[in-house]
């Protein structure tokens, strides 16, 4: 499991809550949690804050 998945759901914060990505090496976004870029293939993806 996701280490911050888990912490939403301790916190109360449910998976369902639109959550958007960005690679932070090419800056393509998606909605899913991916452990690397689908486009790039690097591991630079991270939770974009709102």
């Amino acid at each position: 499991m996701n280490p911050m998945r888990a912490l939403r759901r301790l916190l109360g914060r449910s998976d369902t809550d639109e959550t958007t990505y960005r690679c932070i090496r090419c800056g393509d976004e998606f909605e899913s949690d991916y452990r690397d870029c689908p486009t790039c293939g690097q591991p630079y993806v991270t939770e974009l804050e709102e």
